[in-house]
């Protein structure tokens, strides 16, 4: 996988996050939508997809060491914001095969 591509599957787990968290969507028919209309090698549609349903599965968690870190609730913030701080701090916390400095760049 190259940085290019990566970014890019990063980038299509924020959207499929945002419609999920902002707008009500299911996340499987989301992701599914998205990923068919998407040219991804197979080991990038892996990360979007453990992206998605990880940081979703983890949510309270990853939620709660974000607030330690924040000084105002996150809640707070814009849900693109958010969701872009759960991608990073779940791949921190979760996935360890992705070194922090990608995770939050």
């Amino acid at each position: 996988m190259t940085k290019l591509k990566v970014a890019k599957a990063r980038e299509i787990a924020l959207e499929v996050l945002t419609k999920v968290v902002d707008q009500g969507a299911y996340a499987n028919l989301a992701l599914q939508q998205i990923l068919s209309s998407e040219q991804l090698a197979q080991a990038d549609k892996a990360l979007v997809t453990e992206l998605v349903y990880g940081s979703l599965k983890q949510r309270l968690t990853v939620d709660w060491h974000l607030q330690s870190f924040l000084s105002k609730p996150l809640g707070s913030l814009p849900v693109l914001l958010q969701n872009v701080l759960r991608l990073g701090a779940y791949q921190i916390l979760y996935l360890d095969r992705v070194p922090p400095r990608a995770a939050i760049n």
